[in-house]
């Protein structure tokens, strides 16, 4: 027998929480240890038996009136007992029968899951205990595997499980995250819900638990300080029970993002912003709703803007969100330009220039928009501003015309600049400015760039 696996089962028996459910398995395990594997079945099926019960009438003891009933009638049909007389026995083969509905259905104290493989053990047992043929001269032996998993599924499911109803558990665990004193970091979250009733949920509990954070992150009434808390708390889930947060998160988004929301999609990019774990859960369909709200919502709803500046930073989205971008009135433009990726912005300033129908437009453009992040630009920037400059007569005469050239010369890197030929060629096209004002700017491009500066012929 495989030792490892034997002593993976005994530090198992140290998670269940009454002391008798320990005993019970324990006596299983070495029943398993010996060989015995069918009475190894019959102990595991009666330590889950009892284990529920009791767990019942902890429910019954915390003021559950339907588990009242239930061990009120359990007592009753206890004190006429007498295992010689089927009349007694007949009703406690009849809670027999009935304990995993109930504890599924009437106590959720456990899942659909859960409630299939504890089927199954129960059906073992009753292979195991009475006299069940395999054939007309072999009688039915269960395998090693078998046992072995029906004591995992024993521990796992209900031994080590406190005595808390499934929508109590959800309720407990949601009144704990929303209480304002959760913390927002996740690492100080994982502490707080490790010891909570989190631990218990199945995994229908625990989506439960999941649709209503993500709910609660497009509530209207939900404040800044809130919000951080709920992305908290699902950061903290996702750390705590991986593999089960790997397979709900997804259906929790696609749930949440029926209505088609604008402003629950501003939630869930800017959460991919700072957390870009979190794209792997949004489906292809999620992510054609989010491409489709920023194509068809009006450029200048602030919302959309929203959205757009956060689809930006992220790579699936940045060629929708670019060509959005250019739809946005100037003035929300230069109000946004902090959040504006630097490039994406130089870039959209750069066009936008080139297009400018009056100086009223260019001189934002210039002043607010690319003079303060001149040592930014890039060789193609450079060269379409030169190009405006060249083609667009409302650049030439802005008051911010010739700053803007000069602070690009000063503070732009000399690689990203071009040649000293086109600063002249720029030169020679600037025939409405002044002789004073291009000898200034030609003082600047001889600093700036050496006469034997002859790397590129003029375009």
């Amino acid at each position: 027998m495989n030792q490892g696996r034997l002593y993976d089962l005994e530090e198992m028996v140290h998670s269940c929480r009454e002391a008798v459910s320990r005993i019970n398995i324990e006596e299983a395990i070495n029943a398993y240890r010996a060989g015995a594997f069918r009475s190894a079945i019959i102990s595991t099926w009666i330590a889950v038996y009892f284990d529920l019960t009791t767990k019942i009438r902890s429910l019954s003891l915390a003021g559950d009136e339907q588990a009242t009933r239930w061990i009120r009638h359990f007592d009753e049909k206890l004190v006429d007992y007498n295992p010689e007389n089927p009349d007694t026995t007949q009703p406690f083969q009849a809670i027999e029968r009935q304990i995993l509905n109930d504890a599924h259905k009437k106590f959720e104290l456990i899942g659909s899951i859960e409630l299939t493989e504890l089927k199954r053990l129960r059906s073992d047992r009753h292979r195991c205990a009475h006299p069940t043929m395999r054939t007309s001269q072999e009688l039915f032996t269960p395998s090693p595997e078998l046992v072995r998993t029906h004591i995992r599924s024993a521990i796992e499911y209900v031994l080590s499980m406190p005595a808390i109803q499934g929508k109590l558990a959800v309720d407990r665990t949601m009144e704990l995250l929303r209480d304002e004193g959760f913390p927002i970091s996740a690492s100080d979250a994982q502490e707080v819900l490790r010891e909570s009733s989190l631990q218990a949920l199945v995994p229908d509990e625990l989506l439960a638990v999941l649709n209503a954070l993500v709910s609660d992150l497009l509530g209207p009434d939900t404040t800044g300080t809130q919000r951080l808390q709920r992305i908290g708390a699902i950061e903290a889930i996702r750390f705590l029970l991986p593999n089960t947060f790997q397979e709900l998160f997804g259906e929790s988004i696609t749930i949440a993002s029926a209505p088609n929301k604008l402003e629950f999609w501003n939630i869930i990019t800017a959460m991919i912003r700072s957390r870009s774990w979190v794209l792997a859960f949004v489906g292809g369909l999620e992510r054609g709703r989010i491409v489709q709200t920023v194509q068809e919502a009006p450029a200048t709803n602030p919302d959309l803007q929203s959205l757009v500046i956060s689809c930006l930073y992220i790579e699936p989205f940045q060629p929708v969100a670019t060509k959005k971008l250019q739809s946005i009135p100037l003035g929300d433009i230069t109000r946004l330009r902090e959040a504006i990726p630097v490039h994406m912005l130089l870039r959209e300033a750069a066009q936008r220039l080139a297009d400018s129908g009056g100086v009223e437009s260019t001189y934002p453009i210039m002043t607010q928009l690319i003079e303060p992040n001149v040592r930014h630009l890039k060789r193609q920037q450079v060269q379409q501003i030169m190009d405006a400059y060249k083609t667009n007569k409302h650049v030439r005469e802005s008051y911010a015309a010739y700053p803007l050239l000069e602070k690009m010369l000063m503070a732009t890197q000399k690689q990203q600049l071009g040649t000293r030929y086109q600063w002249i060629y720029l030169l020679q096209q600037l025939t409405d400015w002044s002789d004073s004002v291009k000898a200034s700017l030609s003082e600047w491009i001889d600093a700036i760039f050496p006469q034997d500066d002859l790397d590129s012929v003029p375009f």
